[in-house]
């Protein structure tokens, strides 16, 4: 269900938020201006609809330039890692979004859940212009890059997509709370590595201090004419 890999280490994820932190002029506030919540990328679950997939192009063409242009080894180490641990020769989609980066900086409401619980279906919206495209297995991954001095996680329940397809959102929140709420540690500089199809959500930090930041790498993937496809 959930697995986590040695991917960077702390050096690595050091020059990494770096970078991140001198882009600033390119990060997009997702929370109208109400809470420090940021991407740097463009990201399919903000930035298209299931019927309108043309702003998140559009997104993607004016951000893959400057994400290759300052994280070229990071995707070469992610591919390969990628392709180590599923068997499949690796590259990103054609014309989607590259993997980007969710940025939390201080601020005491992210003690709280405040975040969407979720099954990641952002597949299900996009063009995929491939002969084979298997959209029952997909995945998706995350890489802490920096997290908040008491660390930080992903919730999650036992409850499957295909279990829940024909609920309503009141029937599957109802659901979720008769269901143990679980919790998966994150380990800085770790992959973490699942299908997305099993009810998560990002966990609230704890006794949050205002020098702490939370930046993830964030990106999924899907097998199209044999090859596992990234994107975010």
């Amino acid at each position: 269900m959930l697995a986590t890999y040695e991917f960077l280490d702390a050096e690595e994820c050091s020059r990494v938020r770096d970078i991140i932190m001198g882009l600033q002029e390119h990060w997009v506030n997702r929370a109208s201006g109400f809470l420090p919540f940021y991407t740097l990328g463009a990201a399919s679950y903000l930035d298209t609809t299931s019927t309108d997939q043309e702003a998140y192009y559009q997104a993607a063409m004016r951000d893959n330039p400057i994400l290759e242009s300052h994280f070229p080894m990071l995707y070469e180490m992610l591919c390969e890692k990628l392709a180590e641990i599923t068997g499949f020769p690796t590259h990103f989609a054609d014309k989607m979004a590259l993997p980007g980066f969710h940025i939390f900086l201080y601020n005491k409401t992210f003690e709280y859940p405040v975040a969407h619980t979720h099954f990641d279906l952002q597949f299900q919206s996009l063009k995929w212009e491939y002969e084979k495209v298997d959209l029952e297995h997909p995945i998706s991954f995350t890489c802490p890059i920096v997290m908040p001095k008491t660390g930080s996680g992903l919730n999650y329940w036992e409850i499957t997509r295909d279990e829940t397809k024909h609920l309503s959102d009141g029937e599957l929140e109802n659901l979720r709370r008769s269901k143990e709420t679980l919790y998966f540690p994150y380990k800085q500089g770790n992959l973490i590595f699942h299908e997305g199809l099993v009810l998560h959500q990002i966990a609230p930090s704890k006794d949050l201090q205002e020098d702490d930041e939370r930046i993830t790498l964030q990106g999924h993937g899907i097998v199209c004419d044999g090859v596992l496809c990234l994107y975010w």
